[in-house]
């Protein structure tokens, strides 16, 4: 420990706003770091200036982008002022978000000094929800990497369902401590906002309202919520769809919404959205659409919970593993047509989306702050182990 505080060590092979687990490992380093010194050690981006301004120490190792992959590889030997720093940070913990070079770093450092190793096992990893590349071999390869690294960590943390996964089927693994996702979000919003809001983009009262996140480096699928939304207006349903639009190309999705003729009834945000206006939004909204096939993660679930708002997802997506239909959140099939249809059933019965949206409250919103307060205490036990373990 240093001046009485300890030293943690997050292990990641990328660390950059907007990409893989940025949003997790930073919200979690920011409360960490109040009462820790904590330290990121990860990859420089080739392909673009990195500024670290953040409360905690970024320490990025030298790498090279290995051709046909968007993988950038670290330079594991050569960069002796990355391996200086990792030296001189003296670590109490190590935590690895990653089982490649960057991971094997921490274990190898962990091994060396005897320190405990945590491991987070981050998304679903199978052969077929799991694919970081078009190259079938090296994904084979990876999930051999992933199972020698994390045999290695004395404790686990996961926040996702590992159902039918290559990893819940290893007797060698430990099972996964299940850490939840946190949110920054808050209850705390003023009516006068939402009346404002509802000023702004002319939302009539007799309008029921829709809000989207397309996400800008996990496939939103939104195009096909679109065709939803078209089937609405067939019905001659009032609407307003928001979408906050995160990526740098959306003419496929603006061109959808064009075709379907939603141009009047889709509010679509490009500018960039504070955290109140955030969720001012989720909390102006009467129901939380999300159509990803692919994403893991559950952190639109969480955070639209903590507006007491539920979310309606696709059926056997990783994202709606976390719910149950019609208990803490709702779930359709994949066709425009049924998810219209299940729209409209939901808005039908408001006293049922109240309870499920209270239910999607109780079970899923957790701050950041309470969560680290647990990773805390997992950490202090691992220090204790090793000071007890000759």
């Amino acid at each position: 420990m240093t001046s009485g505080k300890m030293n943690i060590g997050f292990f990641i092979e990328t660390h950059q706003p907007g990409v893989g687990l940025f949003h997790v490992v930073d919200s979690m380093a920011r409360h960490l770091s109040e009462s820790a010194n904590v330290y990121i050690f990860t990859t420089a981006f080739n392909d673009q200036k990195s500024t670290d301004d953040y409360p905690y120490q970024v320490i990025r190792h030298l790498s090279f982008k290995i051709p046909f992959l968007s993988i950038d590889w670290p330079l594991r030997f050569f960069d002796f002022k990355f391996n200086k720093k990792l030296k001189e940070a003296n670590l109490d913990v190590i935590h690895i978000h990653s089982a490649h070079t960057i991971g094997m770093m921490g274990i190898q450092y962990g091994t060396k000094h005897h320190i405990h190793i945590i491991g987070t096992l981050n998304g679903l990893i199978n052969q077929n929800a799991w694919n970081p590349s078009s190259n079938s071999l090296y994904t084979e390869k990876d999930i051999e990497e992933i199972k020698h690294a994390y045999h290695q960590c004395q404790l686990i943390f996961s926040s996702y369902r590992l159902t039918d996964t290559v990893l819940e089927q290893d007797d060698q693994m430990k099972k996964p401590v299940i850490l939840p996702l946190g949110t920054d979000l808050t209850e705390k919003i003023q009516d006068q906002v939402l009346t404002e809001l509802r000023q702004k983009h002319g939302i009539k009262a007799d309008e029921k309202v829709f809000f989207s996140v397309n996400y800008k480096h996990i496939p939103s699928h939104l195009e096909w919520i679109a065709d939803g939304m078209f089937k609405l207006r067939l019905k001659g349903y009032k609407f307003k769809w928001i979408l906050w639009d995160q990526t740098d190309d959306s003419e496929s999705l603006k061109n959808q919404i064009k075709k379907n003729g939603l141009l009047p009834y889709c509010i679509f945000i490009q500018e960039q959205v504070s955290k109140d206006q955030y969720q001012s939004y989720l909390r102006l909204s009467d129901l939380v659409c999300h159509a990803s096939l692919l994403d893991p993660s559950y952190t639109v679930i969480v955070d639209a919970a903590s507006q007491k708002k539920a979310v309606l997802m696709v059926s056997e997506t990783p994202v709606s593993r976390w719910v149950t239909d019609q208990v803490n959140g709702y779930v359709s099939i994949q066709s425009p047509s049924v998810y219209a249809e299940k729209i409209m059933d939901i808005l039908k019965y408001p006293k049922v989306l109240q309870k499920v949206s209270e239910k999607a409250y109780q079970d899923f919103y957790r701050t950041w702050h309470d969560l680290t307060q647990l990773q805390i205490e997992a950490y202090e036990q691992a220090i204790l182990h090793n000071k007890q373990t000759p």
